[in-house]
């Protein structure tokens, strides 16, 4: 007999991928995504989409740059910033907010996405260019 999952189980499960998303996203970008967000909520509601949207693609460029400049110098590359932006925009989607407020969001659909792209990233990451050792 096939099982229904309910929307319950669905929101537990997805926030424990949020979870483990949320460990690849730098402390800062969600210190001030967060908050940004929340402020972005108390706008009238038909300007809520486009706020939202545009602290969205804040946070990701943020992210990009934030990560960019912590690596090593001379070491410099695209692999892991852009990793982490992507990351930063699965785990916004996953939050729901602004995405909430956009025709064809769907929790289940963010929960797939969750799914998979936890069980993905370790892979992605796993096969980034390495740098030779310096001798």
């Amino acid at each position: 007999m096939r099982q229904i999952i309910d929307e319950d189980d669905i929101e537990q499960k997805k926030d424990s991928y949020l979870d483990k998303i949320q460990k690849l996203i730098p402390g800062e970008t969600v210190a001030v995504y967060l908050p940004a967000i929340a402020a972005v909520e108390t706008f009238e509601p038909e300007t809520f989409g486009t706020w939202g949207l545009g602290v969205i693609v804040l946070g990701f460029i943020f992210t990009l740059i934030y990560i960019y400049d912590r690596l090593e110098k001379g070491k410099k590359e695209y692999t892991q910033p852009v990793l982490t932006g992507l990351s930063f925009l699965v785990w916004a989607y996953g939050l729901g907010y602004p995405f909430t407020y956009t025709a064809g969001y769907l929790k289940a659909k963010a929960s797939i996405i969750l799914l998979f792209y936890v069980a993905l990233s370790p892979y992605i990451w796993k096969y980034t260019p390495k740098y030779p050792k310096e001798g």
